[in-house]
């Protein structure tokens, strides 16, 4: 069966390292998911369900189909060496705000115990990272089989109809259009794309774009004073539609952006501006730099650099967020460190943290007041939120999260936009 090709915008190198977008969204075809992404849902996979049996208790059921490739059951065992795992790295050190204990009992049921109420714990499990994981026996869709330079294949599993992936790195979005105006890509990578291709006049085939919740932040350096920081973050905008791919606004939570009036002064100091090489983060960047009265100079940095969070003190970054699960909560997942005390904080932030973590619904109203206090406490602020832009042969439902299934990128379709 021919395979189904898809750009993508980095090198393997970096992305079967699950620790930033494309790397969450090729984990999440290797590795079945305790709970998976189905549009803005979250439905069992690994795990039947999750039933709270008191405010700090869940107990977990693994599905009667857990298994890795070959037949050999995926175990209660399994799942919770892959949760311990996930909560002692440094990368989700969120989690051990969250989780406390797991318990297993038996080869299909666990139980977990949290640090404080959590009134909606399936989204949390929907997580990539925190999923079973043996490269030699997968069991997700898809396991990789083979590597040549900047191409990847992945081999579907046994007994399904579903295509065999091919992954193709390309070193620019004007290679990856070319490749795909030759018939050498079925879908071309559609997050960060050049402005060019939100032209009327640009050829399709598009998917209807869409704005995920991958949302651009503005932030300072720890060693730019409170007042030099607060100034530039408050003054630095991005103008209504002055990048195509981006949608300007100041939340994560609502698409209105705020009228920002200028500063009463401009900081005498200037300051670096990093951001990686990828579109539009040289437009953003310029924006920025024009409208906090040239304070931040643009610079460019290694895309590796970014991730891993080394970068000069004294500085601020360009940076993208993508959400750690669905729902407000994997937007904003710092309210969990917060509200159990080991991110020092005022009452009021802290306060906040808790109801925004806790509650049982996703009223914007607690969202939008805890993220205000948060990002002021971490020096950043919201400055956009990406679109997608996806060139392709074929339709597949893109997520809010930004992560779409690859079994589903099979259904050819004549879409243009």
């Amino acid at each position: 069966m021919r395979p189904v090709r898809i750009e993508m915008d980095t090198k393997p190198g970096v992305y079967l390292l699950p620790n930033e977008y494309t790397g969450l969204l090729v984990s999440s075809q290797l590795h079945r998911p305790l709970f998976r992404w189905n549009g803005a849902r979250v439905e069992g996979d690994l795990l039947t369900s999750a039933e709270r049996t008191d405010a700090l208790e869940w107990r977990l059921r693994l599905a009667d189909d857990a298994s890795w490739w070959g037949g050999e059951r995926v175990t209660a065992d399994d799942v919770g060496a892959a949760m311990i795992s996930a909560v002692r790295s440094h990368r989700l050190a969120w989690m051990s705000s969250v989780f406390a204990r797991i318990t297993v009992e038996g080869s299909s049921h666990l139980r977990l115990m949290m640090r404080q109420p959590v009134a909606q714990l399936a989204p949390i499990l929907a997580h990539p990272a925190i999923t079973p994981r043996n490269h030699a026996r997968p069991s997700g869709s898809f396991r990789v089989t083979g590597a040549a330079g900047h191409r990847l294949t992945l081999s579907p599993r046994p007994g399904t109809n579903h295509s065999p992936i091919e992954l193709v790195s390309t070193s620019s979005r004007e290679q990856g259009k070319a490749l795909f105006e030759r018939g050498e890509l079925d879908i071309g990578w559609g997050v960060g794309v050049p402005e060019a291709f939100w032209s009327d006049n640009e050829e399709g085939p598009f998917l209807p774009p869409s704005v995920m919740n991958v949302v651009v932040l503005l932030c300072a350096g720890p060693g730019i004073s409170a007042a030099h920081a607060q100034l530039i973050l408050r003054q630095a905008m991005l103008p209504r539609e002055a990048v195509k791919g981006v949608l300007s606004c100041g939340s994560r939570f609502r698409d209105l952006q705020d009228e920002i009036p200028p500063a009463a002064e401009a900081p005498s100091a200037r300051y670096p501006l990093y951001y990686s090489d990828f579109p539009p983060n040289a437009a953003i960047a310029d924006c920025l730099s024009r409208s906090a009265g040239g304070a931040l100079v643009p610079t460019l940095i290694a895309y590796e650099n970014l991730v891993d969070a080394a970068l000069p003190n004294k500085g601020f970054s360009l940076q993208l967020h993508a959400p750690s699960f669905p729902g407000r909560r994997g937007q904003l997942v710092e309210a969990a460190v917060i509200a159990s005390g080991r991110l020092p904080a005022d009452p009021e932030t802290r306060e906040l943290s808790h109801r925004f973590w806790q509650g049982d619904s996703d009223d914007a109203v607690p969202a939008l007041e805890t993220e205000a206090l948060i990002d002021t406490l971490l020096r950043r602020r919201v400055i956009g939120r990406m679109r997608s832009r996806f060139r392709s042969h074929h339709a597949f439902d893109l997520a809010p999260t930004g992560i779409f299934d690859f079994a589903d990128a099979i259904h050819t379709t004549g879409t243009r936009s």
